[in-house]
């Protein structure tokens, strides 16, 4: 499938200097000590054998209880492949051809993508610029007998937008009475910045409700490719038989190494959070002085700015343009085409600790564009 963004980063990688590339979503931060040293102890082991389908049963138990302390069931959680090989193996179970799967614009574009792998339609329905009010009633109008799933992050990538509770409430409860699957990606949901924070094991929807997790952001290990779903038991045990088919189990030295997760201290998310969030708003204001339009977002890892004045109202082609900033100005960012979204792009977080030298050349450049 040619994305947008292809085109970019060979754009990008005919640029004679050094680049400023943003298109990848990366942390900015270290694994956690305790994790790195226990994948250390684990390194020594010879073992190498096939793991469990749906992991160790220890990690399970680990992750059942940080999902849903109260009521921890390991029979309830699998391991995946990074959050992203969980999501293909959920909808390979839960689609056919000729469902229907209702997921918010701008989006992840895995989740199209993979519902049109199985034969389903994905029902793409806009944000409207005011981050997910109102959304539910407007995805539930949609919904038809051959909608099978809503599925959306919060925070969202690429927007940075958040859902609040009486938002999430509301698509629990029109879910629930449709028979419909919630399927909610919590890549990023440690770096929510603003609003209320509603812990989805409290909303009482076992029968509909689907978390889909990874280590990739939050614990600063997308290498590793660890992930994890929680969902009612019976459909757990449908996704490890998918899973087993088509994947293989997730490699066991990194799901040993997982085990030290209990041992990692709430100061480290709540550091981390504070570090992408400092980055995010440096970039805001940087993007701001060189005369485009940006907001801070409510959470995730991107800025989501809207370029259309710039562009042809009428067809607005982000992808192009980025295509030109790439090859004439070494700037790498994501066209807005893959999210569904013509007219906008999507900004990462600049890595390292010269972050704020790329942000003031990031800056510098996109300046040159306006002049």
């Amino acid at each position: 499938m040619k994305r947008a963004l292809d085109g970019v980063v060979g754009a990008l990688g005919r640029w004679p200097g050094d680049p400023v590339d943003l298109l990848v979503g990366e942390p900015c931060f270290d694994p956690p000590v305790e994790i790195q040293r226990a994948f250390a102890r684990t390194a020594g082991d010879p073992a190498s054998d096939y793991g469990p389908p749906g992991g160790l049963p220890e990690l399970r138990t680990v992750l059942a209880n940080r999902l849903d302390s109260k009521r921890a069931d390991p029979r309830r959680v699998m391991v995946t492949h990074g959050a992203k090989g969980g999501l293909l193996a959920l909808l390979a179970a839960l689609v056919e051809p000729g469902d229907e799967v209702i997921h918010p614009l701008p989006c992840y574009p895995a989740y199209p993508a993979m519902v049109q792998r199985f034969g389903g339609e994905p029902m793409g329905v806009a944000e409207h610029g005011d981050g997910f009010a109102g959304w539910a009633d407007r995805a539930l109008a949609i919904a038809g007998p051959r909608t099978r799933a809503v599925v959306l992050s919060s925070p969202s990538n690429p927007s940075g937008t958040t859902i609040d509770g009486g938002e999430l409430a509301a698509l629990v409860d029109g879910c629930g009475d449709r028979g419909i699957r919630l399927i909610l990606d919590e890549a990023y949901a440690d770096f929510r910045f603003d609003g209320d924070i509603v812990d989805p094991a409290t909303m009482g929807a076992d029968a509909i409700l689907v978390r889909v997790g990874s280590a990739s952001k939050s614990l600063a290990l997308p290498g590793w490719r660890m992930g994890w779903i929680a969902a009612d038991g019976e459909l757990v045990a449908s996704v490890i038989g998918v899973q087993s088919a088509l994947l293989n189990p997730p490699a066991t030295p990194p799901q040993r190494a997982m085990l030290a997760l209990p041992e990692v201290p709430a100061g480290y998310f709540e550091r981390n959070r504070r570090a992408v969030r400092e980055r995010l708003e440096a970039m805001v204001a940087a993007v701001r002085r060189a005369g485009f339009a940006a907001a801070m977002p409510a959470g995730g890892f991107y800025l989501w700015v809207d370029i259309r004045d710039r562009l042809d109202r009428q067809k607005p082609d982000s992808a192009a343009w980025c295509e030109r900033l790439a090859e004439e100005h070494g700037v790498g960012l994501w066209p807005g085409e893959d999210y569904g979204s013509p007219g906008w792009v999507r900004l990462a977080l600049p890595q390292g600790d010269g972050w704020r030298e790329t942000v003031h050349e990031l800056e510098q450049r996109l300046a040159e564009v306006v002049r």
